[in-house]
This record gives C-alpha cells, structure tokens and sequence, in this order.
C-alpha cells in the first residue's frame, strides 16, 4: 500500500491549483513506496512542482537549490517578474512561512520578492544584517513563496536558511526525513566528527569544487554533525601538525552535548612517521602517547571515563597511493583491535570503502583525498555501517 504524507491544507486554494497539487503528492508518495527517501531532492528537483520545504517535518538547512534556478535572468523587485541579465540566476519559488525568521548569506539588504500561496507578486525582501555576512527578515503575514537572485560566483555558498543565526558551515540543499528512520542510530542523533584532512573536507571549497563529505550522508539520514576535522592531523603529537590526542584530551573537549563521536585518522601517522606503538592490555591504563595506537587508546579512555554514555565509532584510514599501504595496513590493524577491547564500533575503510588499486583516478581529486564521487560511495557505505550497528 503506498505511503500516506501529512499534506499541507488545500482547501482554500483554486481548483487546477489544488488538483496539480493532489497529483503531485500522489507522485511523491509513490516514489516514496518504491525508493526510500533516498534520492528525494534530485526527484523534487527534477520531477514535482512540490518543494522539499513544503514536506511535514523535513529538515532543510538550506533552502536554496542551486540547481534548480533560472539562469541569466534577476527578478524585478517592483513587480516579482523576471528580467534578462547575464551572469545572474533566479531560484524557483521556494516555501516559507509567515512569521518565521529567514536569513542569507548575501552582502545586499534587497535579495529577492515575497509571494502569495498564488505565488502573486507581494512586495521586496528587504533585509537586515543580524551579523557579518548573514541578513535577516521575519515573514510578512500573506507571505507563502520567495524567489531570491544569486550571482553566479555565489552559487557555491548561498544559502537562504528558515533560522535567525547563520548555520556554523556552508550546506547545499538537501532534504532529510528523519522521522522515517525514527528507529535508524543516526535519526536526530548529534554526532562530532574527528579526524584528518579527509574529514574537514567536508562542505569546504577546495580549487574551486565544493565538496560534500562522508558527513553529508550523515545529515541526510538524520544526523546534526559538528565537524571538528583538521588537516593533517596525526593520533599523537608530532613536529609537524596538531594531534588529536591534543585536540580531545590535552584540551579536554567536552562531549556532553553529543550521543556519538566519530574518529577517523591515521594516514597522517604514517606519513610523518610516528613511532606505531603497542595495542596494549585490556586492563592497561598508562600508555605512550607519543605513539599513534597509545594515543588513541589514551584519547578513548578520555572519551569512555569522562562521557561513558557518548558512543564512539573508530574508522581505519582509507587506502591511498601516496602512503605506504602495508604499514596502512598495520596502523588499521591497531585500531581494530583497540575497537575490539572498549567493544566499539569499528568501520574498516581501509578494506571496505571501495577505494583501492585500479579506483583511485575514478574516486580521488589527487590520489589521497576523494572526490564528491568518492565521498559519495564512501558516506553511504558510512551510514549503512552504522546504522548496521
């Protein structure tokens, strides 16, 4: 039987209105049946009048789709119609609500035109700046639809957020429904995520591309991540780039406000060369932590003694052809047996990302770090561990 969604209210609406609406729902609730939310911005984007926005309950950082935008035309902020102009994009017709707070990433007090639920021309958006770099309005009471223009050298960071304080990162527009995976791990699960280069990438322009990590994936099935990946981070204090045993336990960082923290490092240990280091005894309580596996068994006693209700999730580094894969392989064998003694969750990457000889041209930017490609086989084979979990 195919799903039912909480539609919004229709009955005041005009008849053709109303109708194209209705058959609209239908569409989505059968591709619901068949598909899984998986995939549902790209079938908003391409096949449904209906914005992902107007779902009940979805979770929408951003609201701006920069694919679904009208190029080289901007917006006649007298009438609402649009006009011919090179170089300037106008996005489609996107749902907000009177009375709620919107803010965007613009340096402009005029970025668009309210609507009426006929999406009839209402007035400006005229903006305030609440902080540097983030304007705010409140909704206008009749006010159902905006359209915003964007410049082409914005299409990367614009984001139109239902929120009065700016989102911590740049998000692109994605849709996710946790209320159906309500009994998946990630559903509204806080997660922080650790790591080296490979981690912070994620929502980064890096060259001109923006990229979506591993952590994407984790929004999309419920999650709030904070990303606390740095680059070049080893396990253990070195010469040459900050260290996660510093970061979290020389620095204490406080885990109170997470259910789940994820660690992902190591190809940074054996690239600068940190002494490897012993796994240890289960019952083992001083380590060196000069070396990469005592500094992660110090960093998860930390974690394990200070916040024993924060689940911990160890990722082996993935492969790459710029490192030395056999002791690759000896690092990830520490961390799995370190995972084995607190009884953790641990993900093998190093064996199970799909990134590996004969895969690097098609999954990586430069051998070491993936691509959007990459991150994409990588972040769903993330979230389906996980969750397996």
């Amino acid at each position: 039987m195919t799903i039912k969604l909480n539609r919004p209210t229709n009955a005041f609406q005009g008849g053709s209105y109303r109708n194209e609406l209705n058959q609209n729902w239908d569409m989505l609730e059968k591709w619901i049946d068949e598909n899984g939310t998986d995939g549902l911005s790209d079938f908003l984007a391409n096949n449904s009048t209906i914005g992902g926005e107007q779902l009940s309950r979805a979770k929408i950082v951003n609201l701006f789709d920069k694919l679904d935008i009208e190029k080289n035309t901007s917006l006649v902020n007298l009438t609402g119609g649009t006009t011919a102009a090179e170089g300037t994009n106008t996005s489609r017709f996107i749902k907000v609500t009177p009375g709620q707070i919107i803010g965007v990433t613009m340096n402009a007090t005029m970025v668009g035109c309210y609507y009426d639920f006929q999406k009839q021309y209402i007035g400006m958006m005229q903006m305030t700046e609440a902080i540097s770099e983030w304007y705010t309005q409140t909704v206008p009471l009749g006010v159902n639809y905006v359209r915003v223009v964007v410049i082409d050298e914005h299409l990367d960071s614009y984001m139109l957020s239902q929120q009065a304080t700016m989102p911590e990162q740049y998000y692109e527009h994605e849709i996710s429904m946790p209320h159906f995976n309500s009994s998946k791990l990630l559903s509204g699960s806080r997660v922080v995520t650790f790591g080296d280069s490979i981690t912070w990438y994620d929502g980064k322009i890096v060259d001109g591309v923006l990229y979506r990590g591993y952590q994407a994936y984790m929004r999309q099935a419920g999650a709030s991540i904070k990303n606390e990946g740095l680059g070049n981070l080893t396990f253990a204090p070195n010469t040459k780039a900050s260290s996660m045993y510093e970061q979290i336990v020389t620095n204490q960082y406080d885990f109170t406000n997470f259910d789940i923290v994820t660690i992902a490092a190591g190809t940074n240990d054996v690239a600068f060369n940190v002494p490897l280091g012993a796994v240890g005894g289960r019952n083992d309580t001083v380590f060196d932590t000069n070396t990469s596996l005592g500094a992660l068994r110090a960093t998860i006693e930390y974690i394990r003694i200070n916040y024993p209700r924060t689940e911990i999730y160890l990722f082996t580094p993935l492969q790459n052809e710029t490192r030395d894969m056999d002791k690759h392989e000896v690092i990830a064998n520490g961390i799995i047996a370190i995972a084995d003694i607190y009884s953790l969750p641990r993900l093998d990457l190093f064996r199970m990302s799909g990134l590996g000889k004969y895969t690097f041209e098609v999954y990586t930017r430069d051998g070491l770090h993936p691509n959007n490609e990459g991150f994409h086989m990588i972040g769903k084979r993330v979230v389906r561990m996980m969750e397996s979990h």
